[in-house]
């Protein structure tokens, strides 16, 4: 079910008694920067606010995906990139068809699979988006 505050939950196979899921859409969103109050792009993220998944191997990789969220840092997009690639291929047995809509720029795409990812971006002619700002607490 959804917790307080939209933060994302993915359900068992039974979930249709619950009657309603609250799914995204898979595409690019707009949104709004606060710091100096502009429209940027952004990816879809996180994509569901619940979702049923059908297996433990689809609730983990789900899981993982819904923690990526918008305002990540560079380093801690790409920690997450790499926990859902690792899911997504140990449990799937290959690289996740979406992973063009998480990568922002080249920084983020994680060491260990990075020329499979790089490869998967040129077929898709993605683009990085612009630099994402360094949250800093000083001001």
């Amino acid at each position: 079910m959804q917790t307080g505050g939209g933060i994302p939950a993915v359900l068992g196979p039974h979930a249709s008694k619950y009657r309603r899921l609250y799914l995204g859409e898979s595409s690019p969103r707009v949104i709004r920067d606060r710091a100096d109050d502009s429209i940027v792009p952004s990816e879809p993220a996180p994509p569901h606010l619940t979702y049923a998944a059908e297996s433990i191997n689809e609730c983990l990789v789900m899981a993982s995906k819904m923690c990526i969220r918008p305002n990540d840092t560079p380093r801690g997009r790409m920690v997450k990139l790499s926990n859902y690639v690792d899911l997504h291929l140990k449990y799937y047995g290959d690289l996740p068809a979406d992973i063009d809509l998480f990568v922002r720029n080249e920084k983020e795409i994680p060491y260990k699979h990075k020329d499979d990812i790089m490869e998967i971006l040129r077929e898709k002619n993605w683009k990085p988006r612009d630099p994402v700002k360094e949250p800093t607490i000083i001001r």
